[in-house]
């Protein structure tokens, strides 16, 4: 569920303009967010994904990608407990086109990262304690920058069936194909 913190979080990093992708009890969640009082700024709109059981947040992300363009933009996932000062540090970061929060914790059942310099060179939950260089956390900041290949590659994934992935198969795609630092 949506926490209160990240709400929060979002508007003290100055985020105003949230959009949360809601599925498995959408009423719930809809009704806990709308019932908190929110900061003064911030706007909420929630996008239904009807085949949430049968998805993965990579097509949950992508019924958002029209209310994303435009600017820079944060992805969390739902789940995600985090001192709200590392996404306010991850925001300020301007040079990356894609800065993904990375933990150098292991943590079963979780993203992993390969990371070569500042460099995420791979990511799956399949990487070895021996190979991984740390765990990826659920923020992750994308420039206006790379926007557009971004949101192409997503069309392109979910154009070719793949729904049923983490967005962050769009990422390493880009990481693929020399997008820069990740």
């Amino acid at each position: 569920m949506i926490r209160r913190l990240a709400l929060e979080a979002l508007s003290m990093a100055g985020i105003d303009d949230v959009a949360i992708v809601v599925g498995y009890e959408k009423e719930q969640i809809i009704e806990h967010v709308k019932s908190r009082k929110p900061s003064v700024n911030q706007r909420i709109r929630f996008f239904e994904n009807p085949v949430f059981a049968i998805t993965n947040n990579i097509y949950s992300l992508w019924l958002a990608l029209e209310w994303l363009r435009g600017d820079s933009f944060v992805v969390l996932n739902a789940d995600v407990i985090f001192d709200p000062e590392i996404l306010s540090a991850a925001v300020r970061l301007s040079a990356p086109p894609i800065s993904m929060i990375v933990d150098p914790l292991w943590r079963d059942e979780t993203m992993k990262v390969v990371v070569e310099g500042d460099h995420v060179i791979r990511m799956s939950k399949k990487i070895s304690r021996e190979e991984f260089s740390g765990t990826y956390i659920g923020i992750t900041v994308f420039s206006k920058a790379i926007q557009d290949r971004f949101l192409r590659t997503m069309n392109e994934l979910i154009s070719a069936g793949r729904v049923n992935e983490f967005f962050n198969v769009a990422v390493q795609q880009l990481a693929n194909e020399g997008t820069g630092r990740l």
